[in-house]
């Protein structure tokens, strides 16, 4: 649990199932409110199954349309999935909309390219950043290069 920060509000981009807002309904202590954006009508069902108290828009996160500001928005696994004209777009109207911003992309070379692509933009707008650097400078990695390192994750037996 993060007892220091406690977000009333989440908007879930490309929410899949809505996993990530599961998670984060673990994490921190009090009730979050939620919305949940997702095109796919099957993950869409999913999504609204686990998470029946939130309030599902089943569109395209390129069309998507802020109304409001949100405590946490998150992206997980969503801007691979775009164009990077559309990255760039989705990425701009999240901030904007965002008192905290989160972004996960798979460990791959492509994937660490997404997020090497946003930290640049987020930087220029003027975001401060805690991951995957929260150095201001650019990144020192070699273009031909990805960050990356190898984390075990204990997993218990299911009885």
């Amino acid at each position: 649990r993060i007892p220091d920060w406690q977000p009333r509000s989440v908007l879930d981009l490309g929410a899949g199932t809505g996993a990530a807002t599961l998670a984060a309904r673990e994490l921190f202590e009090h009730p979050i409110g939620a919305v949940l954006v997702e095109q796919d009508p099957d993950l869409a069902a999913a999504a609204s199954a686990l998470l029946p108290e939130a309030i599902l828009e089943t569109q395209d996160v390129t069309r998507w349309a802020p109304v409001q500001s949100f405590d946490l928005i998150l992206i997980t696994y969503a801007l691979g999935e775009l164009p990077p004209a559309s990255r760039t777009r989705v990425l701009a109207a999240a901030w904007s909309h965002a008192q905290t911003l989160v972004i996960i992309e798979p460990g791959s070379p492509r994937g660490f390219e997404i997020i090497r692509d946003a930290r640049r933009q987020l930087l220029a707008a003027g975001a401060g950043l805690a991951a995957p650097c929260p150095s201001a400078a650019d990144c020192p990695i070699p273009a031909n290069d990805w960050c990356h390192f190898a984390q075990r994750l204990e997993r218990s037996a299911l009885h």
